[in-house]
Order: C-alpha cells, then sequence, then structure tokens
C-alpha cells in the first residue's frame, strides 16, 4: 500500500514539476506562428488565415510543442530554441545612450535588460552583450547579443567587415559629383582621435584619398591645417584608415540626404569624413553644421543593418523607420 502511495506521489510531482516548466516558458513558437498570422496581409485575410489554423490544426500543435518540449527546455537551459539569440532594438533616438559613460546616464542597454528579464520571466542577472554603438545624437538601429556565444560570434564578424551597415544623413551641401542615380563614392582617410575633445580628426596619410593603405595604422602623419590646432609640417600617431562609400538620394530645399555605407568602424568616422569633404551633417555642431536642432540630436540615421544571424546561420536584414523629426526638414 505505501508502495502505491509513493508512486503517486512521485508521479504527481513529476507532474507537477512539468507543468510548473510548461507554463512559465514564453510560448515562443506559438506567438511567433499567431505574429507572423497578424503580418499576412489585410484584416479580412488575417482572420481567414486564423480560424484555418485553427481548423488544420497549426496553433493547436504549436501550442503543444511549446507545452511538452520547447518551454522545458527554456527553463532548465535558459534558451528559447525558437527565439534569435540576438536582440535587435529598433528606433533608438538621440536621448539614448547604447552604453554607460561618465554622464552616469541610465543606457538603453539597462532597459534592454528589463525588457528581457521580464518578457522571458528570467530570474536573476540577464546576460546582454553590447555588439556596437552608436553615438548618443544618432538615432536608429543597434544590436544586442543575449548570449556569449552570440556576442563573440558578432564582434567576430564586425571585426571581419560580415556585417553591413547603411546609414541615412542629412547634410548641409552636396558635393558636385553627387548627382541622383549615380553609383557610390568611395572615401578613403586617415582618422585620429582626439580623446579630450571627444572628437576625431582628418590627417594626411600616404594618398589618403585613394585607399591605397600602404604604411598601415600606427605611423605618424602629417596633420591636415585647420583653425586652433597644428597646421602643416607637424606629426600625429596613431592614425587609423577611414572608409566609407556615400551615395545621393535627393534634396529638399536646404538640405541633401545621403545614403552611406560603413567599411570600417572607428570614432564619429562619418561625421568626420563627411565634415571634411564639405558636407556637414545637419544639426552636427561638434563638424561644423551652422545650427543645432531642436532635440539635441543630429540627422544621421543607422537605416539598415544586414549579416548572417551567428547561430541560426539565417540572414538577416533590417531596417529603422526614419525618426518622426526628419518628416519636417526642408
Amino acid at each position: 500500500m505505501r508502495k502505491s502511495y509513493l508512486t503517486i506521489a512521485v508521479v504527481l510531482a513529476l507532474g507537477a514539476s512539468m507543468t510548473l516548466q510548461s507554463c512559465l516558458g514564453s510560448f515562443a513558437l506559438s506567438n511567433k506562428v499567431l505574429n507572423w498570422n497578424r503580418q499576412v496581409g489585410d484584416k479580412f485575410v488575417n482572420e481567414l488565415v486564423f480560424v484555418a489554423f485553427w481548423i488544420l490544426p497549426v496553433y493547436e500543435m504549436s501550442l503543444l510543442a511549446d507545452i511538452l518540449v520547447i518551454n522545458s527546455i527554456e527553463f532548465w537551459s535558459g534558451e528559447n530554441p525558437v527565439v534569435a539569440q540576438t536582440k535587435v532594438v529598433d528606433g533608438k533616438d538621440a536621448k539614448y545612450l547604447v552604453q554607460s559613460d561618465k554622464t552616469g546616464d541610465r543606457p538603453l542597454s539597462e532597459s534592454v535588460k528589463d525588457y528581457i528579464k521580464e518578457k522571458y520571466a528570467k530570474p536573476g542577472a540577464v546576460f546582454l552583450g553590447v555588439v556596437h554603438r552608436l553615438d548618443r545624437p544618432v538615432s536608429g538601429l543597434v544590436v544586442f547579443a543575449r548570449t556569449s556565444k552570440a556576442l563573440s560570434r558578432l564582434n567576430d564578424m564586425f571585426r571581419n567587415g560580415e556585417v553591413h551597415k547603411t546609414y541615412w544623413a542629412f547634410v548641409e551641401r552636396r558635393k558636385e559629383n553627387c548627382v541622383k542615380g549615380t553609383d557610390y563614392v568611395t572615401l578613403t582617410n586617415w582618422l585620429v582621435r582626439n580623446e579630450k575633445q571627444n572628437k576625431s580628426y582628418v590627417v594626411k596619410g600616404p594618398q589618403a584619398h585613394t585607399g591605397d593603405t600602404a604604411g598601415g595604422p600606427g605611423k605618424e602623419f602629417e596633420r591636415t591645417g585647420t583653425a586652433g590646432r597644428p597646421g602643416k609640417g607637424s606629426t600625429v600617431s596613431g592614425a587609423k584608415l577611414a572608409r566609407l562609400r556615400y551615395h545621393y538620394l535627393y534634396s529638399t530645399e536646404r538640405y541633401h540626404l545621403m545614403e552611406v555605407e560603413l567599411l570600417t568602424g572607428r570614432h564619429h568616422q562619418i561625421r568626420c569624413q563627411l565634415a571634411h569633404l564639405g558636407c556637414p551633417i545637419k544639426g552636427d555642431l561638434k563638424y561644423g553644421a551652422p545650427r543645432s536642432n531642436p532635440d539635441g540630436g543630429i540627422c544621421l540615421h543607422a537605416w539598415n543593418i544586414r549579416f548572417i544571424h551567428p547561430v541560426k546561420k539565417e540572414p538577416v536584414d533590417i531596417t529603422a523607420p526614419l525618426p518622426e523629426t526628419w518628416k519636417g526638414v526642408k
């Protein structure tokens, strides 16, 4: 009799444990199917697909898979196999830091941690890897990694040029060779960073505008003469090669929209190189714009990012809508 009671108790305990694991999960597969359903066609098509998925039964099977398998894996491993290991946050505006700095302001990374902790019911501390950064006055896409494995792989991908980032920028002036419909123009400079000023400068390197990398970073280069700073004849060490491609899109009454593809990742690279070209970004006082923007940001937006998912090996291609404040640019 006692053995029967013990068996029943063990079965009940196991059943309760499995039920608890299943209920604490995020039901990622069911939510993924539902989110896909919501994006299909208009409201009538959405409802039609929804009913069809209940009849087939797609929703029932995905819910059963979540309860019996996927949520349990998430409970014990801390990661849901259906959820991407890379968290992409779009719509960063000029009010947010991506990562903590000396100002002490709360960074975007902490808000994302709070989101993950709540969404996936994470106990304890949440891991979040900052893969890259955007300057504070810049808006657009930011990529975070939810696991150390994804962070390590993404860091390697950024370093090897396997992540393609495209920016849009409103500039004060445009060059004569920037004509709609023309190909991208490649811009190559050598940049040096002034830590105290938190600003980068273009310096003269070997054939700086031809793309010739002879000499390599770390050698000494002649500084381009600029008011208030050493001029011709002085040298500066630690210059780094910076390359980007730009392309003219269209003009408003006063400004010109450029598409910029980063080929290297240097401090303030787009801001510095476009300013040196004679095309400072709208609102960027630090790099020569005549006036600031009302919101304190600048008209530089991380518009698109493309890479191969570091874990799933699937293409990732995401575009961030332009900020509302850009709609009033004339």
